[in-house]
């Protein structure tokens, strides 16, 4: 790596050589250089770009760097590399949830002033509110601009989205192990992710019921009414 992205002797390795399974006797890509990175072609391909491996015959490309049009190297101090795991200073992972909910129902009834009919009304209106709030979760597009800043970012800082301001004393370097991450670094990639969820409902229900006739049979009765629903997520 260049003077600005120290790494450790240790560790040099790692950016030095490729698994050497990858390369191995059975390989379809043995004999080209294992520092470039290469994609294989299926049977047939043909056009520019497109290479046979003399050893195996297997057709393959050979990845380009769109800035140069050179090969993208994964050998030596200028190669790429990847960092796969989670950061041991950030807080615990989790969620926070909250929840709000009420109900409310009110009803009425009476005569309608003739033989036995009478009349209900009802009507319940509810409503209920969830929160996630999710703890210990990382902006991956600020952690990448931060540690590929130099020295992976000691003394970083910008005018971010919404006009935060960001900013990170001690940088985040991943090859550092005693490396204390200031609370400012924490904060400038904490991903501050809140989820609501709301949810409304009303109920009306009218009925009216009562006497229509005297049959041999018995008594004719009869009852009406009406009822809506509306809600909305």
């Amino acid at each position: 790596m260049s003077e600005v992205f120290p790494v450790p002797p240790e560790l040099r390795i790692l950016l030095e050589s490729r698994p050497e399974e990858t390369w191995g006797p059975d390989s379809p890509l043995a004999g080209p250089s294992r520092c470039n990175v290469y994609n294989l072609l299926p049977p047939g391909s043909e056009g520019p770009g497109a290479f046979e491996n003399p050893d195996t015959g297997a057709l393959y490309s050979v990845e380009l760097d769109p800035n140069t049009g050179r090969a993208v190297s994964s050998c030596g101090g200028n190669a790429g590399w990847q960092l796969n795991c989670q950061p041991a200073w950030m807080p615990p992972r989790g969620t926070e949830n909250t929840a709000q909910l009420y109900q409310v129902a009110v009803g009425l009834r009476g005569s309608l002033g003739f033989s036995d009919w009478t009349w209900d009304v009802y009507t319940s209106q509810g409503a209920s509110e969830t929160q996630t709030k999710y703890i210990g979760f990382l902006s991956i597009n600020t952690y990448q601009r931060i540690l590929s800043a130099p020295n992976y970012g000691q003394g970083y800082s910008e005018v971010g989205p919404a006009s935060k301001y960001l900013t990170c004393t001690s940088g985040l370097s991943p090859f550092n192990r005693d490396l204390v991450v200031t609370d400012d670094c924490i904060e400038a990639i904490t991903a501050n992710a809140i989820d609501r969820n709301t949810m409304t409902q009303s109920i009306y229900e009218v009925s009216a019921q009562g006497h229509v006739a005297n049959l041999p049979g018995g008594e004719v009765r009869a009852a009406v009414g009406a009822f809506g629903l509306l809600g909305r997520l």
